[in-house]
């Protein structure tokens, strides 16, 4: 990442990796580093260049079955929110003492974009569990929030479930 940013009086500034542990703050490291590329005035695809570089462990392999960025859609943005998307989905479910797989599942897809939900409606063997339905989301396009996930720590969280057509 050094020569991305050399002649810049920024390049000897200590970047944080992240490795997808649960510990970890992935928003927290996305805002860190969209701080130091917004200062260095680096472009949308040198910041999702950084990012790469600064992944590692289980970040890394995530990565690998991230999709590129959709065409007229700007690389940065879009990776940001969906990375923000998975951890942010993770995060919920693991202050859910007894989600079971199928509720976690059904938020999970209810919380993609139509177009990838109507997919996974006329392919129902791609729902056999949430592993494999994120890895499947992640190689489409367009993942969004849903709307049940909290904006800020200890706030109020609710969950609707409804039966997911076969």
């Amino acid at each position: 990442m050094a020569k991305v940013f050399e002649n810049t009086s920024f390049k000897n500034v200590p970047l944080s990796t992240f490795s997808g542990y649960p510990n970890e703050n992935v928003q927290a490291w996305l805002s860190e580093l969209d701080e130091y590329l917004g200062a260095v005035n680096a472009n949308s695809a040198q910041k999702v260049t950084a990012a790469h570089l600064l992944m590692r462990d289980n970040a890394r392999q995530w990565l690998k079955l991230c999709p590129a960025a959709p065409e007229n859609t700007d690389p940065w943005e879009y990776f940001k929110k969906f990375t923000k998307y998975i951890a942010e989905f993770q995060d919920l479910c693991s202050q859910i003492d007894d989600i079971t797989e199928p509720e976690a599942l059904h938020t999970f897809l209810m919380g993609l974009e139509p177009a990838i939900q109507a997919h996974f409606t006329r392919n129902p063997t791609l729902r056999q569990d949430l592993n494999t339905v994120m890895q499947v989301a992640e190689s489409l396009d367009n993942v969004t929030k849903p709307a049940n996930v909290p904006e800020a720590p200890n706030q109020e969280i609710s969950l609707r479930w409804k039966p997911l057509e076969s």
